[in-house]
Order: C-alpha cells, then sequence, then structure tokens
C-alpha cells in the first residue's frame, strides 16, 4: 500500500495534505548486478515507505542503519553507530569551566572554533580531541523520511529550531559557512560575522560506515575543515572512465554514466524513471548492465566536492554535460517526499541544498548502479507506516490516515493504534481516525507488521486542535549595549511558542518540523509602522531612525495558526554626536596665574566618558582632566571630549597669556561714508575681559595730530554732522593696574555728503525755436549744474551746458520732440541724482505766401500765381471763390507756384493760398483780389 504525503522539506514547498489510496504493492526487480567495492560504503537514507516503483522507499539502496542508531553512553555523550561519531548529548551551546571559561550562547564562526579549542583545554567530558562538525558529518545524521534533522527516536537534550555551525567554508564566498539546522536537517549558510550555536563531535570511522572527506583543499583558520580533515580521504583518480559510457567513482564503488545528460533535456520524474527502466529492459543503451536505478540523495550527493563551482564535482571529473546553471538545472534522485515530490538537488555552487520539486515539473537525471541494495526476495526490514497528517495543531478537527509500505518485502500484513502516552498499540486500523477534542492534546500511537513478520518500531503523534495562544519572545538590540554611534544595529530575536495544553511546546515550522519557537515576525520603530511579515530568524540588521536619542524598536512574533504575539521591544541610546568642551575662563589676557576648569556637554547622548587635555602649542591631549588645570605662565592648552559612543570631538585649543600689558584693540571705519549723510559708526574689539577703558581719538589731517572723540567702556561710537572731508581714528585700552595697549590704527573713512537733486523745467510745445531751460536751485551753494539733452525719446543724452547759471536759452531748434535732464556736482561732494524734465515739442510755423490774380480778364483764360513758403519741400493748398470769398472750394494742391485758368465763365473770382509741411505749423491763408471775367 502506497499513500499520499505531501510535505515541506529542504527548502522544497509542498502543501501537507494526505488522501487515502490503496495501491497494489508492486516489487521493483532488479537484474543481477555486477558489484565492485569502494572505499566507502554509503547508508540508506533512511526512507522505507515506497510511493513510486523504483523510489528510493522500494529499492533502499545503501547499508542499512544498525538498531539502535543511536546509544546513550550514560556519560553525557551519544554514540551514532552507523557513522561511529560521538556527540555531546546537548545539542545547544552551554557556558562550561575549568582550566579555562567557554562561554556559549550564539556566537560567530571564528569564535565556535575558539569555544571548540576551549572545550579541549578543559578536557570536556574526559575528551580533548572535539572538533566542529563538517557538512558531510552532519548530513549522515538526517533523518530524511520524517523531515527531522536528527534520527527518530534520538536521546539529544536542548534541540532547537536555531542552526549549528559547520567547519566547511561556502564557495565561492570564503566569507560565509555552511549551517545545519538540528531541528529540521535543513542545510543553511551564513556570513562567518554572524551569530550561530555550536554542536561539537568526536571520532568517527568506527560505525557500519565511514564519513568520506568533504573535498575541502583550502584551510581560513584553525581548526576549520582542511584543517581537521575529518573523515576517510578520497582515492586518486577518484573518477575511473571505463571507455564504454560509464564511470566508476572508486570512492563509494558506484557506477554512474559518463554522460551526465543522457535524453539532453529535461523530463518528469516518472519520464526519468521509465527511461532507467528502458534502460534496463534494453529499450535504451545500457553499457552492458541491467541494474541502473535512478540515485537516492545520499549518493547524489556523495559526488559534491566542497573545493569546486560549477560543477561542485572534484577536479578529474570525466563526466560530460553536467548541467549546473543555478536555480534552472536541477537532477531528480529517487528519494519522493510525496505522492507528487521528490528531492531534487543542483550541482552548481548554490545547488548544494536538497529542495523538494513536484514531479510533475521538468529536471535532469543521471543513472547510477551498483552499491548495497535489497536483493528481490528477501524482507528483513519492517514496514514503514505514515500518518497524514502526522501530528500538529489544527483549527477543527481531523482525519488521520494510516498508509503502510513494506518498500521491496513481502507486504503489509497489519496496522495497530491506540491513543495515550503509556498505551499499547493494538487496535487493528481499518479507516480514516478521526480526532476531535480541542481541550487535551491527542497522542496517537501506532505502528506497522509485514508478512515476513518484521514489525515496525511504535511511533508516536501528537495533535492540537485550535492553537490559541500567540507565542511569547524577545528582543535584544547589539546583543543588550548601552549605547551606539551607528543607526545600523543588529537584532537578536527569540521566540516560544505555547499551545493550549498547558506547556507542551509544539510548531510547525514553515519547513515542516516541530519546534518551540514562531514562525514569523514583523519589526517597527516606533509600534505603529510595521514591517511586512517575514520568516523568523534569531539574528536580522536594522536601521535606527535618525538622531541622537533613546530609540526602542518593537517586535510581534506570528506562530502557525497566525496567532500574533503583543509587542516586544529593547531600547538603545543613538548618540552620533561628539560632546562639546569648554573651558572655563576662556582663553585671553590675565594679569596672574588662572586655574581652568574643563566642562564636558553630550546633550541628549550617552554622556562623557572622560576629557583629556596637554599644554603646548603642538602637543597630544592624553592626560585625563579630573580637575582644575593651573595656568601660572603664558601657554596653549589643547584638549577635547569623548562620549560613551566612542565619538569624539576635535581637539581645541586656548591661548592664556599671563600678562599685565593690555592687548591692542582692532579698529574698523567704513572706508566711505556709504550712507552720504555725515553719519557713521566706528567699532573695535574688546581685550582682556571687564573692566576696560577705551580711549578713541580722531584724525582730519590723514593722521598727522590727533584729538579726543570718546572715551569709555563701550565698544562703539558713533558720529552725525560730519561735513565733508577724511576721517582717521585710533584706539587703545586702559585698565588700572595694567599697562595701556598700543594705539590700534583705523584706515581712512572718506565723507562725502550727497547733494540734492535740482529740479527742470522746459516748455512743453514751442512754434518760433527758441525758447529757454530753468533750473531749480541746489541746497548747497556754489554748486555747478550739467544739462544734457535727448533727441531720441531719452534713450541717450549729450551734454548742452555746464555752469553755475540756473537757466539756459535755446535758439535755432529745429522741429523735433526735446527731453532735457540736470544734475548738481561741487567739489567733494556726491553728484545728485538726474532730474528729467517733461518732452517739449518744437513745430515752427509756416510762412504766408502771397498771391496774385488779374484784375478783369475778357477771355476766360489767365493764371494764378503765388510766392515760395520760404522752406523747401512746402505743398500749397489753393482754392477759390465765387460769391465774394463766402465760401471756398478747393482749387489745386501741390508744390507749384502758379495754375492756368481756361474757359472761365464771366463772374467774379477770389482765391486764398496757404503753405503746409508735415511737423510744421500751417502758415495763415492769403487771398487774392478778386479777378472779373466778362468774356466779348
Amino acid at each position: 500500500m502506497k499513500g499520499f504525503w505531501g510535505s515541506l522539506f529542504f527548502g522544497g514547498f509542498e502543501d501537507t495534505q494526505l488522501k487515502t489510496a490503496m495501491l497494489a504493492g508492486v516489487l521493483f526487480l532488479f537484474a543481477a548486478s555486477t558489484a565492485w567495492a569502494g572505499v566507502i560504503d554509503l547508508p540508506r537514507t533512511g526512507q522505507t515507505f515506497s510511493y513510486e516503483d523504483g523510489d528510493d522507499g522500494s529499492i533502499q539502496a545503501g547499508v542499512a542503519w544498525p538498531e539502535p542508531r543511536l546509544t546513550d553512553n550514560g556519560d553525557q555523550t551519544v554514540t551514532d553507530n552507523l557513522t561511529g561519531l560521538v556527540w555531546t548529548k546537548d545539542t545547544d551551546t552551554p557556558t562550561v569551566t575549568g582550566s579555562a571559561t567557554c562561554t556559549g550562547g550564539a556566537m560567530n564562526w571564528q569564535s565556535a572554533l575558539d569555544y571548540v579549542a576551549c572545550l579541549n583545554i578543559n578536557n570536556h567530558l574526559g575528551h580533548n580531541d572535539w572538533r566542529l562538525p563538517n557538512l558531510n558529518e552532519f548530513r549522515n545524521l538526517r533523518d530524511i523520511p520524517n523531515y527531522r534533522g536528527l534520527p527518530y527516536g534520538h536521546p539529544f537534550t536542548n534541540v532547537s529550531g536555531g542552526y549549528r555551525w559547520t567547519s566547511t567554508t561556502i564557495l565561492p564566498d570564503s566569507s560565509s559557512a555552511w549551517t545545519y539546522s538540528v531541528a529540521s536537517g535543513v542545510i543553511g549558510g551564513a556570513s562567518k560575522t554572524a551569530a550561530s550555536r555550536i554542536w561539537p563531535v568526536r571520532g568517527g570511522q568506527g560505525g557500519v560506515i565511514q564519513i568520506a572527506r568533504t573535498g575541502a583543499e583550502t584551510s581560513y583558520a584553525a581548526g576549520d575543515d582542511r584543517d581537521i580533515q575529518a573523515g576517510v580521504q578520497w582515492p586518486s583518480p577518484r573518477f575511473m572512465a571505463i571507455g564504454d559510457g560509464t564511470v566508476e567513482d572508486t570512492l563509494t564503488g558506484l557506477m554512474w554514466t559518463d554522460d551526465a545528460n543522457l535524453t539532453g533535456t529535461r523530463n518528469t520524474w516518472v519520464q526519468a524513471r521509465d527511461y532507467v527502466a528502458g534502460m534496463n529492459a534494453g529499450t535504451h543503451a545500457n553499457y552492458g548492465h541491467t541494474d541502473w536505478r535512478l540515485p537516492n540523495i545520499v549518493e547524489l550527493e556523495s559526488l559534491i566536492t566542497q573545493e569546486s563551482c560549477f560543477p561542485v564535482l572534484p577536479s578529474d571529473f570525466p563526466f560530460i554535460n553536467v548541467q549546473t546553471v543555478p536555480g534552472y538545472y536541477w537532477y531528480w534522485t529517487s528519494s519522493l517526499r510525496s505522492l507528487t515530490g521528490a528531492l531534487a538537488l543542483q550541482l552548481g555552487c548554490q545547488g548544494q541544498v536538497p529542495v523538494t520539486l513536484n514531479r510533475s515539473g521538468l529536471s535532469f537525471f543521471w543513472p547510477v548502479r551498483g552499491g548495497t541494495v535489497l536483493e528481490p526476495g528477501t524482507d528483513t526490514t519492517a514496514p514503514a507506516t505514515l500518518a497524514g497528517p502526522s501530528e500538529g495543531s489544527f483549527s477543527s478537527p481531523i482525519s488521520v490516515t494510516l498508509l503502510c509500505s513494506d518498500g521491496n518485502g513481502g507486504g503489509c500484513a497489519g496496522t495497530y493504534y491506540c491513543f495515550g502516552s503509556g498505551c499499547t498499540p493494538t487496535t487493528n486500523y481499518s479507516g480514516a481516525i478521526t480526532i476531535s477534542d480541542p481541550t487535551n492534546p491527542t497522542i496517537l500511537k501506532y505502528y506497522s507488521k509485514d508478512n515476513a513478520g518484521n514489525n515496525e518500531v511504535v511511533k508516536t503523534g501528537t495533535y492540537y486542535l485550535v492553537d490559541i495562544l500567540a507565542p511569547t519572545g524577545s528582543i535584544s538590540i547589539n546583543s543588550g549595549a548601552a549605547v551606539t554611534s551607528s543607526v545600523s544595529v543588529t537584532l537578536t530575536l527569540s521566540s516560544h511558542d505555547d499551545f493550549p495544553d498547558g506547556g507542551i511546546v509544539y510548531c510547525i515550522q514553515v519547513l515542516g518540523h516541530n519546534c518551540p519557537y514562531a514562525t514569523g515576525m514583523k519589526l517597527s520603530n516606533d509600534g505603529f509602522t510595521w514591517t511586512t511579515p517575514e520568516v523568523m530568524a534569531s539574528t536580522k540588521p536594522w536601521t535606527l531612525t535618525p538622531g541622537d536619542g533613546t530609540k526602542r524598536v518593537y517586535v510581534k512574533f506570528r506562530d502557525t495558526s497566525n496567532n500574533w504575539s503583543g509587542a516586544y521591544s529593547d531600547t538603545i541610546i543613538l548618540d552620533t554626536t561628539a560632546p562639546v568642551t569648554t573651558a572655563s575662563p576662556a582663553g585671553g589676557t590675565y594679569s596672574s596665574a588662572q586655574s581652568v576648569t574643563l566642562t564636558c556637554n553630550d546633550g541628549t547622548g550617552s554622556s562623557c566618558a572622560g576629557t583629556y587635555y596637554c599644554l603646548g602649542a603642538s602637543c597630544t591631549p592624553t592626560t585625563v582632566y579630573n580637575g582644575p588645570i593651573s595656568i601660572p605662565a603664558t601657554t596653549y592648552l589643547r584638549f577635547y571630549s569623548k562620549d560613551n559612543a566612542n565619538n569624539s570631538e576635535p581637539v581645541k585649543m586656548a591661548f592664556y597669556n599671563i600678562s599685565t600689558t593690555l592687548r591692542t584693540p582692532t579698529i574698523y571705519v567704513p572706508p566711505t561714508n556709504t550712507t552720504r549723510t555725515g553719519s557713521l559708526t566706528v567699532s573695535w574689539s574688546g581685550v582682556n575681559g571687564s573692566g576696560v577703558t577705551y580711549i578713541l581719538e580722531v584724525s582730519t589731517n590723514g593722521g598727522a595730530t590727533y584729538t579726543s572723540a570718546y572715551t569709555g567702556t563701550a565698544l562703539s561710537k558713533s558720529f552725525n554732522g560730519l561735513t565733508n572731508g577724511s576721517y582717521k581714528y585710533r584706539v587703545k585700552a586702559t585698565k588700572p593696574g595694567f599697562t595701556s595697549s598700543a594705539w590700534g590704527t583705523s584706515g581712512t573713512c572718506v565723507v562725502a555728503l550727497l547733494l540734492n537733486t535740482p529740479s527742470i523745467y522746459a516748455p512743453p510745445t514751442n512754434s518760433t525755436g527758441s525758447y529757454t531751460v530753468g533750473f531749480g536751485a541746489s541746497n548747497v551753494s556754489g554748486v555747478t549744474y550739467v544739462a544734457e539733452v535727448s533727441t531720441n525719446g531719452g534713450a541717450t543724452f549729450t551734454n548742452v551746458y555746464t555752469g553755475t547759471a540756473s537757466s539756459k536759452a535755446f535758439t535755432g531748434m529745429t522741429n523735433g520732440t526735446y527731453i532735457y535732464r540736470v544734475k548738481a556736482t561741487k567739489q567733494y561732494y556726491t553728484d545728485s541724482a538726474w532730474r528729467v524734465s517733461t518732452p517739449c515739442v518744437v513745430a515752427l510755423v509756416l510762412r504766408t505766401p502771397s498771391i496774385y490774380a488779374p484784375p478783369s480778364n475778357s477771355t476766360g483764360n489767365y493764371t494764378v500765381s503765388w510766392s515760395s513758403g520760404g522752406v523747401a519741400g512746402v505743398t500749397f493748398v489753393v482754392e477759390k471763390s465765387t460769391d465774394g470769398g463766402a465760401t471756398f472750394t478747393s482749387f489745386y494742391t501741390g508744390t507749384l507756384t502758379s495754375v492756368p485758368v481756361t474757359n472761365a465763365s464771366n463772374g467774379s473770382y477770389v482765391y486764398r493760398v496757404k503753405s503746409t509741411k508735415p511737423d510744421y505749423i500751417d502758415s495763415a491763408w492769403r487771398i487774392s483780389t478778386p479777378c472779373v471775367v466778362t468774356r466779348i
């Protein structure tokens, strides 16, 4: 009978589900195989339940596990009878005292090697040959069928879900090492600076099998994998190409096809299994052998070396077509995890961790033969029973199905069960078992026997209904440190998940094993905004919020029933700012020895850790400050402080001048009186503290002589009403009991008062070309006026007058628009601003022309003429009247000065004329004498 069992294992993912299925037991028959001896024998995986013909459970390749597998030696050590390795019974990392103190707990990789060395110094548990296990030694502990890191029924204590360091470095990243979960059998990896626990081992090579070395050829620290070289040395050469399409592994005695991709493509698991069966049947090339099979996970892992990448095979391998691209090229094994899942392995550097893949997916396969396998018809192995689900926490009543598999044996004879921790399974299993008690854990004990009389060891599963209790836990920042100078910290996290039975610890971790801690967590810097839930980790890098002060980090834990704990938190003081140290009194000139106090202030930081000083201009402050510093003579004091977060301020320096002569003040005046107001302020530096009187003097002759300007304690003096001129100042300091300072002399300040802007007037229009522009008087007598004119609307100006008169007459101006501006100037004064006039428009009046018409005419034909207008280019407008000048009509417009009249009828005609031209004013009309026409 074969069952359907889904699981999570070794990094692969399948939903846990069990369906009842009755399948006919079929023996997988092998042709007689040719066997040869390798240096070592490989063990079985422990899988006895068969899901498919040709799977690991039906073939059971490898050396059978001894019974018992593990022996408690009674001295806090346990011997693995399969491998001969001796392990400490406590899988945790306790603190051990003796000749040396070996501090336990999680630690980095180098500290783990040091911890084991410390155990040997103490002759821990009577032995001084303990070592950090290599990856192969941990691999041989796995209980692959039960998804555990330790064989079923082991006697070890303190088996937590945390990882244990191996001594094997990960390639190609030598800064990381492999780790192993004793709870789940998960092979992981971590930076060597991360924290994990240690589980030491010793001995070996005295069991049913021997473990080979990992192949590591480079040592990275004393006590690591290559330094110890635990395990059987590989033969050289490791592989022998037979020349017929096969390769013999002289280490394990297994034979492999030399082509690692026989079909040239990926296949489903069933296609791979059937292809191998076709080899044995002669349908495909079999290279003279009919006992080929898919390798189990142990056999495929036996090819791996810890010194090469892409592929992870020994350097002398003769194989072809080995597929190594990470994340894509997986190889099937015969180790099935359920009716739908099978373990697969990559042969690239990142592919040393088996994963569970759905068997309907596509992967490569690599046939193998040889080694130790069950002979057909031999049944010395007990059947295997799978409970589905095996155990766990559930939110509603469940049905448990027990499935028996006898692998390659004679078939199952019966399955028996009972309820209770001390019961004996006698009830014959005949159908699904209902578990419905929500108040107490249900303990199910069961086993099967086969037709050959082999009895399985009784198994136990514990079932919980309705998980209502959230997990508990703790958090610490930087291992509990009080302060940090960086926002980047490391969180240490631990959790505990108690279920409602009152103390039984149980959980189903993401990878499918029993463990006493939560499976998920989320984090926050403020207790309100949380990260996206993630898988539980024992350590995690974290970034604090910026800004000095006390920081609190929160964590919540989640169990597999999605119960979230309350928030747990820890605090740390973030201090990224150096302290500030002040000296009192400050540096300066003093008349006697000084006692200087240094005061450190770290604000909201971690507080001051120490202040240091020295005396001298270039000394290094190393003396610890613990009281006032005596300074009897002139010297430099250099000092600084650091805080508990190890932030150090830059070295400061103060100069102490022990003297009775006052320092010379530094004086400042503006180089020019920029406000042009005659007001300015003279200032100077203070010297030698309080009680100093300053004497200020002024010179108006370039420093030849000075007169008193101010005496007092202020550091500045303002002056108003200064006249034009040059001013120079000097100041000195005086104080009773001190020698007066030297004079401090300023530069020269030139005062040039600003003249008022005069007004200006120009007539808005002019028709004669002669007019006068006038200026208003300035506020200072004796000024000179500068007048300018613009004929382009103020775009540019040209000078038309400079003088003291307050007006300027202009004659002969032509037609146009004139804009004038004026300013006032005077020596030693600042010129006034310009004042602009309104525009003056000049438009001249044209001269009135004379006009002539004959007084009488008898023909009706005559000429009217007129004089020029006196300006070139004028146009004449001539009109005539026939009513004695009462009204006029147009007669002629043009530049001529005469026009003939023809065929005029009898009557009296009067003519008038005027001159016109653009930009000029039209002339007045000039009227002719009447012309009387009397035609004969």
